[in-house]
């Protein structure tokens, strides 16, 4: 496993120099790597190119959207991209100076416009309004820690996932076709479900994850996209698409219990099954 598995990276001006450099470090490191400049076509593989300009907005925004969406997300952002003026303060006028602090300042900040797409477990949204609890602090932070580590996705993160709840934890999973939830309890249970989801989703990825505290320390609440491959016996193999809710109980950095929910349609048709059809053309959408 390497350092940055699972991570998903932009680097600006990365198509040459030290921004190259960069982008192939954090590629060779297991990062999914978006590279944003004037001229992205040379970028080598694995290197994803977009083109951008750090002094014009929507340039930004767009690029940053489009990589957002071909990497599921970003967690790391290398503001690399800058300029510099030729000769002494006296030899540029205003012009030079507003062209500089455009690239260098005002192109860092435009990077982050798109706050929905800078959010990863670790790494959650600049511009998300949470709110601020003055109780519990170092419970509240054991408690996050545990839901961060659950969000993990690398293989070595999902097969240890056990090892976040209490020994009679349980794993819920509420989009069932039976009118009731699959339960998993207990650590040796919720070790071999780990074992057996590796084999169905194989390369499971969350992406555009939000985590949102309560006034109870102990619950915490996720919501996410996922995506992966699906392999399950007797079904033909699919891609797997969803928006996922988690609700979590937890009780000093370990999780009790565990609850996912998400549209069970989406599921049935990753599997080639046919679905039904309810007629909401009465909806004001």
């Amino acid at each position: 496993m390497k350092d940055f598995d699972g991570l998903k990276a932009v680097v600006t001006g990365g198509a040459s120099g030290i921004g190259l450099a960069a982008a192939r470090l954090l590629a060779e490191r297991g990062a999914r790597v978006a590279v944003l400049d004037l001229n992205p076509d040379d970028v080598p593989p694995p290197l994803q190119g977009y083109r951008a300009d750090v002094s014009d907005d929507a340039s930004v925004v767009a690029a940053i959207s489009d990589a957002a969406g071909a990497l599921r997300g970003i967690d790391v952002l290398v503001n690399n991209a800058g300029i510099g003026a030729a000769g002494t303060v006296e030899d540029n006028d205003d012009a030079e100076w507003h062209r500089v602090l455009d690239v260098n300042l005002l192109g860092v900040v435009r990077p982050h416009a798109p706050g929905d797409a800078m959010t990863s477990p670790l790494f959650p949204a600049p511009d998300t309004a949470a709110p601020v609890f003055a109780d519990h602090h170092d419970l509240r932070d054991r408690n996050r820690r545990a839901v961060e580590q659950y969000m993990l996705t690398g293989a070595e993160a999902r097969l240890r996932r056990y090892t976040l709840y209490t020994e009679d934890g349980s794993a819920s999973l509420f989009y069932t076709d039976m009118g009731r939830p699959i339960v998993v309890r207990g650590r040796e249970k919720l070790k071999r479900h780990g074992e057996l989801s590796m084999q169905v989703l194989p390369d499971w990825q969350w992406s555009d994850v939000h985590i949102y505290q309560t006034q109870d320390p102990s619950v915490i609440w996720v919501e996410c996209e996922g995506e992966g491959t699906i392999l399950f016996p007797g079904y033909p193999q699919g891609r797997y698409r969803n928006h996922f809710i988690h609700g979590f109980t937890l009780s000093d950095g370990r999780i009790v219990a565990s609850r996912e929910y998400t549209n069970p349609i989406e599921h049935m048709r990753a599997l080639s099954i046919e679905t039904p059809h309810i007629e909401r053309d009465w909806i004001p959408s």
